[in-house]
């Protein structure tokens, strides 16, 4: 008798056990986890964000000349990165004319010794979603979403900043321009830096 009385409570236990497991295939569960939008999230960004730190970009010029005098003490005041390392990123601004062009960047001159050369067409990296330090990567769980912010922000800039600048744009023009610029502790340039536009504005 007693052990018809266990046999029965394991019956029970196997069949609650086997109506409370419920089976659904994987595609499903990749779907609830992959929530994160990050076009929704680059476009606040670039919209909404990012011109509120416009104001704070240092000035290209001055840059260049504490990066000569005390590179350690540009780095940690001025440069962000999600990464640790010795590359930092720095929101710039600075007024120059337009020297030269090509399909792939503009030749600005800011003065005769200090050049930029603007990208136009390889806009890549994490300069425009990191130089900003508004990104905390504490905020999200891995890597691949960061990445992703990063690729969407550089389409948004080749897609609404560029066209207009190209079609505009001719050597002489004087502009106006807020960037992004990545830098290696170790190689710093010394007169001619590439920098990612985030906003530019004819004179």
């Amino acid at each position: 008798m007693k052990f018809l009385k266990d046999f029965l409570w394991v019956l029970v236990v196997l069949i609650v056990g086997y109506f409370s497991i419920e089976i659904r295939p994987l595609n499903e569960l990749k779907n609830e986890v992959e929530t994160f939008d990050h076009v929704t999230y680059a476009q606040n960004y670039v919209n909404e964000e990012l011109p509120t730190v416009y104001t704070d970009a240092i000035p290209l010029p001055e840059l260049v000349q504490r990066l000569q005098s005390d590179k350690q003490g540009a780095f940690e005041e001025w440069s962000n990165a999600i990464a640790v390392g010795n590359i930092g990123y720095f929101l710039i601004q600075f007024t120059a004319s337009v020297e030269d062009k090509s399909d792939d960047e503009y030749l600005l001159a800011i003065s005769d010794e200090l050049i930029v050369r603007l990208q136009t067409e390889f806009i890549y990296g994490n300069a425009i979603r990191d130089a900003s330090g508004l990104i905390d990567n504490k905020e999200f769980q891995n890597t691949s979403d960061l990445n992703a912010i990063a690729a969407e922000v550089n389409k948004m800039i080749r897609n609404t900043v560029i066209p207009p600048f190209k079609e505009k744009a001719k050597v002489g023009d004087t502009l106006q321009v807020i960037g992004a610029m990545e830098v290696n502790k170790k190689f710093p340039p010394t007169n001619q830096f590439k920098v990612l536009p985030v906003q530019i504005k004819f004179q």
